[in-house]
């Protein structure tokens, strides 16, 4: 067996979702900030792009997505070619909201950020044009929390999803068995807050400000 990274990309986990009339907005390209977008009869009718690099990792995790990178089962194959990407896939999550505007996370929008930022998402109008970046002012750890927007009131944010996530999978790099015992009884919270618009209006440049649970 091989284990090669760039082959077993999908847009599952956030990286499709459903608009208004029947569209479908996914990002196909690993490596690539693009989103395409397909009609109701599954012919794609518009591509939303913009330049930005995905985020390039450090040796530290390259080594342990390579760690985890292996086979189930008492007589699987430990031993087998392994490939891992130098950076993370472009997109890591993709809305529409009641409007009908595509929010963006690009591979850096949910690490990095300033103090006091949760994410930033990249704001595009139904016609692909680029509108604002919205930065969500909330507690929490971005790189293990996801939100979930319930309505244009509402959001809801899980915590320490990611390494939920890790632990049911089985994803324990050598030397990490102890530390990922203990994620199994970490606390994970659903909290739900009310949404508070900051700064310009949507239709100019600037930054809205989520919070408030």
């Amino acid at each position: 067996p091989t284990w090669i990274e760039r082959d077993l990309y999908s847009v599952t986990g956030g990286r499709w979702t459903l608009g208004r009339e029947g569209r479908v907005f996914a990002a196909l390209d690993r490596d690539r900030y693009a989103v395409t977008v397909f009609g109701p009869q599954g012919d794609p009718v518009l591509v939303i792009e913009k330049d930005e690099k995905p985020r390039r990792r450090s040796a530290e995790e390259k080594q342990r997505i390579a760690a985890n990178a292996r086979l189930r089962g008492r007589h699987a194959p430990q031993t087998f070619p392994v490939e891992v990407e130098d950076t993370d896939p472009a997109i890591s999550n993709l809305r529409v909201d009641e409007q009908g505007r595509l929010w963006v996370m690009s591979s850096n929008g949910n690490r990095a950020q300033p103090e006091g930022i949760l994410c930033s998402y990249d704001v595009f109008d139904p016609t692909g044009k680029y509108v604002q970046r919205i930065q969500v002012a909330c507690e929490g750890n971005g790189e293990q929390d996801r939100l979930q927007f319930i309505d244009q009131e509402r959001v809801i944010r899980i915590t320490g999803l990611a390494d939920a996530l890790a632990v049911m999978r089985g994803d324990v790099s050598a030397g990490e068995e102890e530390a990922d015992e203990s994620l199994e009884d970490a606390l994970m919270e659903v909290i739900c807050y009310r949404i508070l618009q900051s700064g310009p209006s949507p239709s100019e440049s600037g930054t809205g400000v989520p919070g408030t649970p």
